[in-house]
């Protein structure tokens, strides 16, 4: 799904509530180049299971 129309940076990474996850974030964090993941409510509904939330704000391809 698409996130909600807003300002985001170019990558955002929420951890949902109640996951407990070391290695997936640092992974993440990694991968992305973000300094820090988000455990504030991300901006959609999330399905049960969901341990991430991973938002694109821009258009990582027309920066290569």
């Amino acid at each position: 799904d698409n996130a909600p129309e807003g300002v985001y940076g170019d990558v955002e990474i929420y951890q949902i509530e109640g996951t407990d996850k070391p290695a997936t974030k640092a992974k993440l964090k990694s991968l992305y180049g973000v300094k820090d993941v988000k455990t504030t409510t991300p901006p959609i509904l999330v399905n049960a299971g969901v341990n991430f939330v991973i938002i694109i704000g821009k258009d990582r391809a027309a920066q290569n």
